[in-house]
């Protein structure tokens, strides 16, 4: 018969403390993954808001480059909070700068606000995109 090792049938099993080292090591990974999941859900909703000020800010060069070149002079489009249909938290701004007969500047930029503000130029009011082009008349 072969020697026996390791512990005998009253002591098999783990120890209190074996216990609570796995059990800690397990509250550490699990505290690790749940910080990373909300941090993640914030910079995909950070995202979201950020690409669709992108759109908007598109559609707003679009919008000026499908109109006849002799309305554009002067033109000074804001869309603040709640007024572009489907986009309550955003707001857009169109500008036609340098007009001139062979050219001019156009000027889209697209914000969004976080939080319920309300004011403009609140801590929760971002404005990052901004898209410029030149048109030349045809």
């Amino acid at each position: 018969m072969a020697p026996q090792t390791g512990r005998s049938g009253k002591e098999a099993g783990f120890s209190f403390i074996e216990l609570l080292i796995a059990v800690s090591l397990m509250a550490f990974l699990i505290i690790g993954v749940l910080s990373m999941n909300s941090a993640y859900i914030k910079f995909n909703q950070s995202n979201r808001y950020y690409a669709t000020a992108v759109q908007l800010a598109e559609n707003g060069i679009e919008f000026c480059m499908w109109q006849p070149y002799d309305t554009l002079s002067g033109m000074n489009d804001v869309k603040s909070f709640g007024q572009i249909p489907g986009f309550a938290n955003y707001t857009r701004i169109i500008t036609v700068e340098n007009w001139t007969a062979t050219s001019c500047t156009i000027r889209s930029r697209a914000a969004w606000r976080t939080g319920g503000s309300t004011n403009a130029g609140g801590l929760n009011d971002h404005w990052p995109i901004e898209i410029t082009v030149v048109r030349a008349s045809l």
